[in-house]
């Protein structure tokens, strides 16, 4: 009975798993999804800036702004003002700015108003789980400077994006698939062997092998007290070690379940991404885009 109550853990599980994931699309199809919201939206003839998308790739983030540029000009109905002529008539007004990095609500209204745009778009991309990316594109009336609309997707981890994230010399190699995950969600009953052999989460896997351990050693302690002094029969309303064998049995179901979703969620250490191997951007800046006044240090923390 407990091996079927497992089992049926174990595919409810990995079903669920997989059903979540199923839900992400191509980036190019959220794009597309995105621009047929816009265009549904925002008023025809509206004149459009695509201003930023925030990301921790830089090649990312120009795809997307790029993309995003082609498929509104293709609607047909806007007035799409071109990458080029944002970036020149920026620099011309001496806007500290980068389309693929943040900008603040602040800045993003006098740059629209700068660009007589009616509308601006700006919007982020960050990992979501695993296998997947969250896209957020806003589109912002700048009069009233209000949303217009809010498009959000999950973005699929496939080949194309971790062509997109390789790009910009990110550090990357391939998280753990979907068959890995089962294999180790498998293990992880055997007291949290998934994750320490496949995974090398020692933090998973120590709380799913305590667990599983102490239900199984309580578990089968009852068990053998039980036939010692009474010599079998029902565990329930027979004798009072009954209640640590079913205890026992939650505690193994209960490290088992948590064995089993960890090995779905947690993330291969060699996936994490970062442009750079050294922790400090250093880099030359400028008011006037003539002399060079000042250096400017960047420090990330990643948690």
């Amino acid at each position: 009975m407990c091996k079927k109550i497992i089992v049926v853990l174990v595919f409810l599980t990995i079903v669920a798993n997989h059903a979540v994931f199923s839900q992400a699309v191509t980036i190019d199809t959220a794009l597309s999804n995105a621009t047929e919201e816009f265009s549904r939206r925002i008023p025809e003839g509206t004149r459009i800036a695509v201003l930023n998308i925030t990301s921790d790739s830089i090649n990312l983030s120009d795809y997307i702004i790029n993309e995003l540029i082609v498929n509104l000009v293709n609607v047909g109905v806007f007035q799409v003002v071109p990458r080029n002529v944002v970036e020149l008539q920026l620099a011309q007004g001496e806007f500290d700015f980068q389309m693929s990095g943040f900008v603040s609500d602040e800045n993003q209204q006098r740059i629209g108003q700068f660009l007589e745009a009616g509308t601006i778009i700006s919007g982020t991309i960050t990992r979501g789980t695993a296998n997947s990316y969250r896209l957020i594109i806003n589109a912002i009336h700048l009069e009233s400077f209000t949303y217009q609309f809010s498009f959000r997707g999950s973005i699929r981890d496939d080949q194309q994006m971790r062509t997109l994230v390789a790009g910009s010399n990110f550090v990357l190699d391939n998280d753990f698939t979907f068959q890995q995950r089962l294999g180790a969600s498998a293990l992880n009953l055997l007291f949290g062997a998934g994750s320490f052999a496949l995974q090398n989460d020692t933090r998973g896997g120590a709380i799913t092998a305590t667990l599983e351990g102490v239900g199984f050693v309580t578990m089968i302690t009852g068990i053998i007290l039980h036939q010692a002094y009474y010599g079998g029969g029902p565990l329930i309303g027979y004798s009072d070690f009954g209640y640590p064998v079913f205890a026992g049995l939650g505690l193994y179901l209960g490290g088992a379940i948590y064995g089993i979703i960890r090995a779905q969620v947690y993330n291969s250490p060699r996936s994490q991404v970062s442009q750079y191997n050294f922790p400090v951007d250093i880099e030359f800046v400028s008011t006037n885009n003539q002399d060079l006044n000042g250096l400017r240090i960047l420090y990330k923390i990643r948690f």
